[in-house]
């Protein structure tokens, strides 16, 4: 995020906002890039908040933990000082189902930011998420099941949900569960406009030819080959 920001703005983001925080772990990395970073980090649910503060706290150096503030409250809600980037990750902007509820985040959002600063979220896309399936990935020490378990073409409502199983045989079925609206990337970029933003910019992953998996390495695009999934990020500039 912040090589991006650079990049577009041609300055360093000295001030972070990261919304649906969960354990502030972006946050934690922002304060440690340099000593003149400061980072605020919002979450309504109270148990990552405090997961942040049993593990990943005591990580901090005293000087980075006076540049971290945690905030229990709904980003709605937050009277904060405008900064520079603000994100919202994991696609955690998916649960508002409405067009005038996300519009209204993006709005407060944009107001948030300092003249020129950037609100960067992240998008999930491609038929094979849409489609009631499973798709199980070998960890190593366990397996991470990643369930498609219902999708509704008319509202693009959709339940995805997080199974582990263990080499000892045990399972641990249902551990994360998200009730969303699948948000596409154009009614994303329009929303965007909508709520004021002057310029949005879609970062693209490029695909090995040899494995046709995702390379990890993200380039701006305005076209782009269809593909069964797909991990996109957009950058609003203020």
């Amino acid at each position: 995020m912040a090589r991006w920001f650079q990049r577009i703005t041609g300055r360093p983001a000295r001030t972070f906002r990261e919304d649906f925080c969960g354990t502030a772990n972006q946050s934690c990395e922002f304060i440690r890039l340099s000593p003149k970073n400061r980072a605020y980090a919002v979450d309504i649910d109270p148990a990552p908040l405090q997961w942040c503060i049993l593990n990943n706290w005591p990580l901090l150096t005293p000087s980075q933990r006076k540049r971290l503030k945690l905030i229990r409250a709904s980003v709605f809600d937050t009277k904060l000082p405008k900064t520079d980037l603000i994100a919202a990750f994991n696609f955690s902007y998916w649960i508002f189902k409405e067009k005038s509820l996300l519009l209204s985040y993006f709005q407060k959002a944009r107001k948030d930011l300092v003249r020129g600063g950037a609100l960067m979220i992240d998008v999930l896309g491609g038929p094979q998420n849409q489609m009631v399936s499973k798709g199980e990935f070998n960890m190593g020490e366990f397996t991470y099941v990643w369930e498609v378990a219902r999708f509704n073409p008319i509202n693009h409502n959709v339940l995805f949900k997080i199974h582990f199983q263990f080499k000892d045989g045990s399972k641990l079925r249902n551990a994360f569960q998200y009730d969303w609206r699948f948000w596409t990337l154009p009614e994303l970029q329009d929303l965007l406009l909508e709520a004021g933003f002057r310029r949005v910019t879609v970062l693209w992953e490029d695909t090995d030819a040899k494995t046709g998996k995702g390379t990890g390495v993200f380039r701006i695009k305005s076209k782009a080959i269809s593909e069964n999934a797909w991990l996109a990020y957009v950058i609003a500039q203020s």
